[in-house]
């Protein structure tokens, strides 16, 4: 009902910038106004003050700011431009890149004592709505899923060597799973070096002893979404 009710009282706020031919987007409550200068924008804003209260509105200061495009968001994206390009585009907020590691790291907390199965199983949840929302731009996302998948498996796979907990169990594990090369010398040498440093979970778990040992098809075959494709 929310966005309904706000299209409803804030139509008259939506006829008043177009009549300006003010560039503005709007959704439900949240409204940016784009304008050349922040002189236009302090305009801007004290007419919208004017507007609202006409409503019996009242805009959210705390919200509401004259700022450069860059820096403020709207619906979890930011506007930028790019040189040599006509016009914006709209890219992931570090406010929505926050909140996204953070429920990540939620779900891959070593204390919550869950197998990787069930913290897959977490994932898989909400990632793939996540992706599907932010995805809609995909020529400015594709770089930033791409560095999310390679985080969300490190994240894994630290959390897996957590698991193992010692270098006598962790070499083993390695040498189990690279089967097809578990005799050669390069092999044995690696895992070696993780087994040594042991506790060493977030640095381990991007050594190439542990992408042999737990590679992407791992996680592919438990389901992971990835967010690039």
């Amino acid at each position: 009902m929310s966005p309904l009710l706000a299209n409803i009282l804030l139509d008259d706020v939506d006829k008043a910038l177009e009549a300006s031919g003010s560039c503005f987007v709007r959704y439900a409550d949240d409204l940016n106004v784009y304008v050349k200068s922040v002189r236009a924008g302090e305009r801007m804003l004290a007419r919208l003050r004017v507007l609202f209260s006409s409503l019996r509105l009242q805009i959210n200061e705390e919200k509401s700011a004259v700022a450069h495009v860059r820096t403020r968001k709207l619906l979890g994206f930011t506007m930028d431009y790019e040189a040599g390009r006509k016009g914006e585009s709209a890219r992931i907020s570090s406010q929505s890149l926050t909140r996204f590691k953070d429920r990540v790291r939620e779900e891959t907390k070593p204390t919550r004592g869950r197998s990787i199965e069930q913290v897959v199983e977490g994932l898989k949840e909400w990632m793939p709505g996540w992706r599907g929302y932010f995805g809609v731009r995909e020529c400015e996302t594709k770089e930033v899923f791409n560095a999310l998948d390679v985080w969300i498996r490190r994240r894994l796979r630290a959390l897996i060597l957590r698991q193992w907990r010692n270098g006598a169990v962790i070499y083993r594990e390695l040498r189990k799973r690279v089967v097809q090369s578990w005799w050669e010398a390069e092999v044995v040498y690696r895992a070696v070096g993780v087994a040594r440093h042991a506790r060493s979970f977030w640095g381990n778990a991007r050594h190439p002893a542990m992408q042999m040992g737990v590679p992407n098809a791992f996680f592919d075959k438990l389901g992971l979404p990835r967010l690039s494709t």
